[in-house]
């Protein structure tokens, strides 16, 4: 992406992934909620490909008629509530689908984006004149000149594109405007150990014979989530400060995988946690007995 204009490929690409993850995530639930008729009631059914509900018909329609909307209309101002809602349900079928069961495999994993996120924001400029990551993030400013823009604002030369695998919130005038983004692999990254860590907790109720809502806090759960968030306030404290664009992995991954090493490390369940619970591995086995503290 950095030296190949494929923009226009990649919105396309996106808007596909959304019309199916949101159909999947956002709209056969509301529409199953709202309707529990139509997942009885089959559109057609083959013998080679199998049924289709009109549950699916429906959601599946509508998945494609919001996405075609934000692609035809993504330079609206309203088309970074609709991108936001892609990118959250990319993420929670992304989630949904590939789940760690050991710390080793996220400290690597982790560790590595953690060096990469560096290097192609503070380091690649020395080597690509320009920081690579906020290129890619930020996509093409306008070509043609400034007075040219002032007259013919809506020419095509005139226009900013920039990626859509990202969350955007706009920031209010007092603020100078625009958006404040967040890369969707700064989500699903991260993400990965908050559900590692929900999940490891969730064992724990289990072997106490208890759900969570009955049983003590899932207690590394919170802590890799608080670590979260007090990243994520310290990546935008260092935008405001540095006024440049700053790899969010660089105090996401500290304060969350750092976290949860401190805390297993204190309870005596680092070394558990590390070749993974046997009640993670493959997505079954015994329920494990947490270590002493």
């Amino acid at each position: 992406l950095f030296y190949l204009d494929l923009y226009l490929f990649v919105t396309v690409a996106f808007a596909a992934s959304s019309a199916s993850s949101t159909a999947t995530v956002c709209w056969r639930p509301m529409i199953e909620k709202l309707a529990p008729g139509l997942a009885r009631r089959d559109l057609f059914r083959s013998p080679k490909y199998g049924a289709m509900s009109m549950l699916d018909a429906a959601s599946a329609s509508i998945g494609i008629a919001v996405a075609s909307w934000w692609l035809a209309c993504r330079d609206a101002s309203y088309a970074w509530a609709l991108q936001d809602l892609f990118g959250v349900c990319l993420c929670v079928l992304f989630l949904g689908l590939i789940k760690l069961n050991n710390l080793r495999v996220a400290s690597m994993l982790l560790g590595m984006a953690f060096c990469y996120d560096i290097f192609f924001v503070f380091i690649s400029p020395y080597f690509f004149e320009e920081s690579v990551m906020v290129k890619v993030a930020t996509g093409k400013g306008p070509t043609k000149d400034a007075d040219f823009c002032e007259k013919y604002p809506d020419d095509d030369g005139c226009k900013s594109t920039s990626l859509p695998m990202l969350l955007l919130l706009p920031r209010g005038a007092a603020a100078g405007g625009g958006y404040t983004m967040l890369g969707l692999g700064d989500i699903v990254l991260p993400g990965l150990l908050v559900s590692f860590a929900a999940r490891y907790d969730a064992t724990l109720a289990a072997a106490r014979g208890s759900a969570w809502a009955n049983s003590a806090w899932p207690k590394h759960f919170l802590v890799v989530l608080f670590g979260y968030g007090v990243g994520l306030a310290m990546a935008n404290v260092a935008v405001a400060v540095f006024e440049m664009g700053q790899p969010a992995l660089l105090y996401l991954v500290p304060c969350t995988l750092g976290l949860f090493v401190a805390v297993a490390k204190r309870d005596g369940t680092f070394n558990e946690l590390w070749h993974g619970p046997q009640a993670l591995e493959g997505g079954g086995g015994g329920a494990p007995v947490p270590a002493a503290a």
